[in-house]
């Protein structure tokens, strides 16, 4: 379903089949990024995930090592940028689960290939797959054809990366509902979906909203009952505050912090001017 293949540990074996075989010239080759140099092939020795655009056309593909290899090599490696795929415009798996999306009404949103995988095979259908863990632009419009809201279940620590925060925060800009799927006990969906699959999807289920999930996460990192602890909060959570575009969502969070600083509303709503 998924189209998972292997390449074998050869340096050249691909190249000689499609130009010796196939008949296929050696420059189109390497503009597809498969090849490498002379004819190397680029993913050798490693189990290969084929890369799909909604439309069910191949565009690249993603390569992993196996357990026995070098483990200090790229764990993961992906086609370069090429005519025909853009990693930040593509989401693993849309093509498959894109119907599924459309009539739950959301997308769960993991970070790679296993994770997908693993989640769908664990019952989760309505799921998508990005690079890395953070959203784009091009990849926030191209779900909202299918659904308007989004549950990040992604990594452990998302939480302390900032380019996967503003992806997230990019995607409630642009109008959609974004949820933070907590993972407790483990690394990973891909780890959660084998382990423990019924937790996986009560974690979903309780997805909790982004605001809420990003400040909860700030007041964890201080003692809110000090003076010192709350003037950290306060330098974290104001410039974050500061970026929801909706004036009425602002003022909710900014309420709903000085109810947890026990502090009054226009002192956070001072400090969140100063960074707008």
């Amino acid at each position: 379903m998924f189209g998972i293949g292997y390449s074998p540990e050869d340096y050249n074996l691909l190249s000689n089949y499609l130009t010796q075989k196939k008949k296929i010239r050696i420059e189109d080759l390497a503009k597809s990024g498969i090849l490498v140099g002379r004819g190397i092939d680029r993913f050798r020795g490693r189990v290969v995930f084929t890369l799909y655009d909604h439309k069910n056309n191949i565009v690249g593909f993603a390569g992993r090592i196996l357990p026995w290899q070098d483990q200090k090599q790229a764990k993961y490696i992906n086609s370069p940028d090429t005519p025909a795929y853009h990693k930040s415009k593509i989401l693993f798996g849309l093509n498959i689960t894109k119907s599924e999306i459309r009539n739950s009404g959301y997308a769960v949103v993991v970070e790679g290939e296993l994770d997908l995988i693993s989640s769908y095979s664990s019952g989760i259908k309505n799921v998508v797959a990005i690079k890395g863990s953070a959203l784009t632009e091009d990849q926030i419009r191209l779900m909202g054809r299918f659904c308007n809201k989004i549950v990040l279940c992604l990594d452990s620590d998302f939480a302390g990366d900032e380019a996967s925060k503003r992806g997230a925060i990019l995607a409630v800009n642009m109008g959609f509902d974004v949820k933070v799927a907590t993972i407790n006990n483990y690394k990973d969906p891909d780890e959660s979906a084998r382990k423990d699959p019924e937790g996986l999807k009560r974690a979903i289920r309780e997805a909790e909203d982004i605001w809420d999930f990003l400040i909860a996460q700030i007041f964890k990192k201080y003692d809110d009952g000090t003076g010192n602890g709350k003037a950290h909060i306060s330098q974290e959570i104001s410039p974050l505050l500061s970026l929801i575009e909706d004036k009425i969502v602002r003022d909710h969070y900014i309420e709903k912090t000085a109810r947890m600083l026990s502090v009054t509303t226009d002192s956070v709503a001072y400090e969140v001017s100063k960074k707008t």
